[in-house]
């Protein structure tokens, strides 16, 4: 079964089909010439960062004032590496270099293999482990309470997540968003069974009053995994399932009252 991702060219609304052992990947292109654009404009602006770096930060190590190019250092360095050179670096000798090779290396042999596996696994493992002592637990969660909380977060938006939803967002609306995908994740297409839990159905908009103010409304039934993603780059996510939605299910994302009273008669009777 193949996945449905948007074009990473910011130029291109293509979609792409993506097979599943490549949906974890960070980009994605519906052609060679939309791949070659994205890493042209993607050199461009690494050029405008390093620009801007080296005029802001790195003044100090230019010039006379990079010390790699003072004629002590510099005679300093040649003189390391002359040393460690040739004949001289003890890596290359023949007689060093039969030394860890084939089995005079020891980690090579099967039982000092399974001597340092079985080290590791003692040392990472129950209470030599030391995250998984309860004091050292206790005093990282200490430490790290209210780190991230409120604005302190980068994730924060304000305190919208405290914000009520629409009367009309019910269970049975939500019920109808999952039904009208058959159950399925739109953006990995995990299933409700695969996900254990039943799917989230997710604001495209990012609007919780969506369904009673009269703005535009779209919806998605997603796996826990996609639907803790869309709270990094909105827009792009919010691109993309617009796209999905447009291409794939002709603008709708949900059953209607009449349609799921059909549907419920028709299970009902069967």
């Amino acid at each position: 079964m193949k996945f449905l991702r948007m074009c990473d060219n910011l130029d291109c609304w293509n979609l792409v089909e993506v097979y599943p052992y490549r949906a974890n990947m960070k980009h994605h292109f519906c052609n060679g010439k939309c791949m070659g654009m994205w890493e042209r404009n993607d050199k461009q602006r690494a050029k405008i960062i390093s620009e801007k770096l080296i005029g802001r930060n790195c003044e100090w190590n230019r010039g006379e004032n990079n010390p790699s190019k003072r004629p002590e250092v510099r005679a300093k360095m040649s003189k390391n590496h002359a040393d460690i050179s040739g004949d001289k670096n003890p890596m290359k000798r023949s007689e060093v270099k039969a030394k860890f090779m084939g089995e005079n290396n020891c980690m090579k042999r099967p039982e000092i293999k399974e001597k340092h596996k079985k080290a590791c696994a003692e040392k990472n493992s129950g209470i030599n482990n030391v995250m998984k002592r309860p004091e050292v637990a206790l005093k990282v969660s200490l430490k790290r309470t209210g780190q991230f909380c409120g604005d302190k977060n980068p994730n924060w938006k304000g305190g919208i997540s405290f914000e009520p939803y629409c009367p009309k967002w019910t269970p049975e609306l939500r019920e109808r968003i999952r039904a009208f995908f058959d159950y399925e994740c739109v953006i990995c297409g995990k299933t409700q069974e695969d996900n254990v839990s039943a799917l989230d159905c997710h604001h495209v908009e990012y609007d919780k009053m969506a369904c009673c103010d009269g703005q535009l409304v779209q919806f998605a039934s997603l796996c826990d995994s996609c639907h803790g993603k869309m709270n990094g780059d909105r827009q792009r996510w919010m691109d993309m399932l617009h796209v999905i939605i447009h291409e794939v299910y002709d603008d709708r994302s949900y059953f209607t009252r009449d349609e799921w009273k059909e549907i419920m008669e028709y299970n009902t009777c069967h």
